[in-house]
Parts: structure tokens; C-alpha cells; sequence
């Protein structure tokens, strides 16, 4: 998604909603990843950059790699993001 970057706190909600559904935590998510510019595609992706606290946490670490990985492949525009974002509260 080449808006990724303009519309960081919507990432930020979809991520925060994955955890609180699987973890049922709220942790500051801050320093735990970075969006990075694609040089070939162009389009921006979600980059890890784990804190020890979360890769002491194995069952945290690869939800949250599983994660971004689902939205690196799957979200593709701005209304991609915010029917996940619905979907993940309605459940």
C-alpha cells in the first residue's frame, strides 16, 4: 500500500486489535516496528524491530511477525485497512 505511511495510526488500530484479540493485552508498540519503503515495488511495507521484550515472548513474537506479514501481502488500499479494522472489533 503505497498511502501506508499517511495513514500510520490506522496501522497502528489494526495492529493494537490483533493483540487485544489474541493476547487480550494493550502494550505501547512503538519501537516494534518501522515502515519501510519497498526500493523495487515502491509500496510500503511493516518492518520488524523487536524489543526483548517481545522476543522473549514467543507466542507475542510470531503473532505479531504473522501479523505483518498478513498486512504486507493482503492490505492493499486504505479501505482494505479499515474493513479488517471493523471485522477484527465485530467479532
Amino acid at each position: 500500500m503505497k498511502n501506508l505511511r499517511l495513514h500510520k495510526n490506522l496501522l497502528h488500530q489494526l495492529i493494537l486489535t490483533y493483540l487485544k484479540r489474541d493476547f487480550k493485552i494493550k502494550i505501547n508498540l512503538k519501537d516494534e516496528y518501522l515502515l519501510e519503503k519497498n526500493l523495487v515495488s515502491g509500496k510500503y511495507i511493516i518492518v520488524p524491530t523487536f524489543s526483548h521484550y517481545i522476543d522473549s515472548n514467543i507466542e507475542l513474537r510470531l503473532s505479531l511477525y504473522n501479523v505483518f506479514q498478513h498486512i504486507n501481502h493482503t492490505i492493499t488500499t486504505i479501505s482494505d485497512l479499515r474493513k479488517e479494522i471493523y471485522a477484527l472489533k465485530t467479532r
